[in-house]
């Protein structure tokens, strides 16, 4: 395991770093596939009793400490390739339990689990993002033992996505593009004019942008908004968590009162903003639905 893990992985990113190297690549990806969380997924199966026996615990530590070495050294390699001032990409794609030949089948036919297509649409996704992004570290989970091999965007369209803080920066570029991937896109902010502005800009694409002033950290507002999304388009599909507020403060000698704003925006009103979506969903049987925080 140590040999092929480790220090297979090893020489061969070695190899393929010189080869990049000698040919002047500065634009190349090196993905290492890991594991999920390694020491939560050791505790986790050893103590499942599979088929009336636990798996040998032995074997099953040493895997997962190949791969805590696996995430040590996508690490380390990061940071030489950051002191060469190279631009080659190092990237861990670490999932959890996946329907290959490794797990026991009594195993996988007792817990849900990811199909290795969707880990090979996770290396498309980190291949396919712009080259000044670096995705240091993806993780993979499934909550249900179904594949929905449609993994593009096409699935989304004509659903509802509420955005907040979508008057700019962030949150404006992600309504822009939800509303040119064809979803009927809401955009909460306090400066609602923007909005409309974007809205306006937008007229030409396949989705659309509604505008509703609100402020997240004011709750009555949080829920009448979610109630002319209800009234108006029907409920929520996607959530994507984005505004938040930054104050030059510090717990030393910041004024409480912006340190409560942050926290009314960027904890509280992302906690109340997520149960309405959740509870839309619920109320009308959405299973599918996404709520993304931006962090």
């Amino acid at each position: 395991m140590l040999d092929v893990n480790v220090l297979g992985l090893s020489v061969c990113t070695k190899q393929a770093f010189q080869s990049m190297k000698e040919r002047g690549v500065d634009d190349g990806h090196i993905i290492h596939i890991n594991r999920l969380n390694s020491l939560k997924s050791l505790r986790f199966a050893l103590s499942i009793n599979v088929a009336g026996h636990v798996p040998p615990g032995d074997s099953v530590a040493m895997y997962f400490a190949t791969k805590h070495a696996v995430t040590a050294l996508t690490e380390g390699l990061r940071r030489e390739i950051i002191k060469l001032k190279s631009k080659i990409r190092v990237t861990s794609l670490s999932p959890g339990l996946v329907k290959t030949e490794m797990p026991p089948k009594e195993f996988l036919e007792n817990h849900p689990a990811l199909n290795a297509e969707d880990i090979a649409d996770g290396v498309l996704y980190v291949l396919g993002t712009p080259p000044h992004v670096q995705v240091g570290r993806t993780f993979y989970t499934q909550a249900t033992a179904s594949h929905n091999p449609q993994s593009s965007m096409e699935r989304w369209a004509g659903r509802v996505a509420v955005v907040t803080g979508a008057s700019s920066g962030i949150g404006a570029a992600i309504a822009a593009e939800l509303t040119k991937k064809g979803l009927k896109v809401v955009g909460l902010a306090r400066r609602v004019e923007r909005v409309q502005e974007l809205s306006k800009s937008l007229e030409t694409a396949t989705g659309n942008l509604y505008t509703v002033k609100c402020d997240v950290s004011n709750e009555p507002e949080v829920l009448a908004a979610f109630k002319w999304v209800k009234d108006n388009v029907g409920g929520v599909d996607i959530l994507i968590n984005n505004a938040a507020v930054l104050y030059d403060t510090s717990l030393t000698s910041g004024s409480t009162e912006e340190l409560k704003k942050m926290l009314d925006v960027n904890v509280l009103g992302l906690s109340v903003c997520t149960k309405q979506a959740f509870q839309s969903m619920k109320e009308r049987g959405v299973d599918d639905g996404h709520i993304i925080h931006i962090n």
